[in-house]
């Protein structure tokens, strides 16, 4: 249901991989695993030193950097000057906010409401994050003030209020399973990455910018 939920990209390259090879056991000439494999270019390209893998999917380009570069771009008062760039960057941030909830029922298996919402990367990837949603919504909100003939149509109303129901996110989805399961991260450089932890700055940061 979670790869339907995000085509096969996952939340992430190590979940990326860990979910291929679990599909790879279970069948390996099946629908699933083939569909994982068509998938691996999101992640995996070639530079100069050799093949790299990518944290997300498409992370050279992101809502979170375009977010931040189209707040720079309008603090220069330039809009006359840039105005063809700032539309094009206004309907990327509104092609690229989450359209729906997982499918079926998800709550029943653990998911979190994502419809209203952005992501890291872009909708494939599904898993609302916090501070993505913050930026996305202030440029948003930044770009409703201004002349739609230069910046493009404002984003319907309803949009901006589909994320949340009481007004805040956690940075990925709810807090609530075992500390315990922090034991199975796999990665050394980060600590608290299993579960999520309410973090109160990160909950107030995004609110206070989206009003600012």
């Amino acid at each position: 249901m979670k790869m339907k939920t995000v085509p096969y990209i996952a939340i992430g390259c190590v979940e990326k991989v860990l979910c291929m090879l679990e599909c790879w056991v279970e069948d390996p000439n099946g629908d699933y695993f083939k569909k994982h494999l068509a998938r691996i270019p999101d992640y995996i390209w070639i530079a100069e030193d050799g093949m790299k893998m990518q944290g997300f999917n498409w992370t050279l380009v992101v809502e979170w950097d375009i977010g931040i570069v189209l707040q720079a771009l309008l603090a220069c008062n330039m809009t006359d000057e840039i105005g063809p760039t700032l539309e094009k960057g206004h309907e990327f941030v509104q092609e690229s906010q989450v359209e729906d909830n997982p499918s079926g029922d998800f709550k029943s298996m653990h998911h979190h409401i994502s419809k209203g919402s952005w992501t890291f990367s872009d909708q494939d990837h599904g898993w609302q994050v916090s501070d993505c949603t913050a930026e996305g919504l202030k440029c948003c909100l930044l770009f409703s003030t201004m002349p739609p003939e230069i910046v493009g149509a404002k984003m319907e109303p309803e949009w901006l209020f589909d994320s949340s129901k009481n007004g805040g996110l956690s940075a990925w989805k709810p807090a609530g399973f075992s500390e315990w399961l922090e034991l199975l991260n796999p990665i050394e450089i980060f600590s608290d990455l299993v579960i999520e932890h309410e973090e109160r700055p990160n909950t107030s940061s995004w609110s206070c910018k989206s009003v600012d």
